[in-house]
């Protein structure tokens, strides 16, 4: 798998099957729009793209660290036997958090040739959440994607998240954890 850190790549990037996330933990739920992702890459001859954050977009907002499931070590490994052609890191800025969903589209379709969008149905972006998987549909025809929803995954009538599995930690519900992250979790800390 490459990494990237650049926003703005020397060349654009052809034959993009794109995903946008902060992925943490890479639970079950994240793993289904990843296989689609790698699955759709392979049938169309191109390239599975992840974009992601260096930093958890809520703690850029609340200024306060989040307890992250997996360190970026751990992420790149797992997307890498996921089998993920690209990652592409970005830093969660004060600018990029202004970014409306418009300009953000734009700037990604500026340097990536996107085939195909790929997200949850809960997915949003942009600056105050404004774009949303609606905002994608209506804009495939002007950005020349294909936009594909991956349906959510329910526990229990929640709908499996990053952050329901941080509430599981904090109750020590290790095995349900392990249930739905795939595997079991790693804690990191100093003894």
């Amino acid at each position: 798998m490459e990494v990237k850190r650049k926003f703005f790549p020397r060349e654009k990037l052809a034959h993009i099957i794109l995903t946008i996330g902060f992925y943490d933990g890479i639970h079950k739920g994240h793993q289904k729009i990843l296989t689609q992702l790698v699955k759709d890459a392979k049938r169309k001859g191109g390239k599975s793209c992840v974009i992601s954050f260096l930093s958890h977009p809520s703690e850029h907002f609340s200024g306060q660290p989040l307890l992250l499931l997996t360190t970026w070590e751990e992420k790149k490994k797992i997307l890498a036997e996921l089998g993920i052609d690209l990652l592409l890191i970005l830093p969660f800025t004060s600018n990029f958090a202004r970014l409306s969903p418009y300009s953000f589209v734009k700037q990604l379709s500026n340097n990536l040739e996107i085939e195909e969008v790929v997200v949850g149905e809960d997915f949003v972006f942009g600056k105050d959440r404004q774009g949303d998987v609606g905002w994608l549909k209506e804009a495939e025809n002007e950005f020349g994607y294909k936009l594909k929803l991956i349906p959510l995954l329910k526990v229990e009538k929640k709908k499996l998240s990053s952050s329901l599995i941080r509430e599981w930690l904090k109750e020590g519900k290790i095995e349900k954890i392990s249930q739905w992250l795939g595997r079991h979790p790693t804690i990191l800390g100093k003894v």
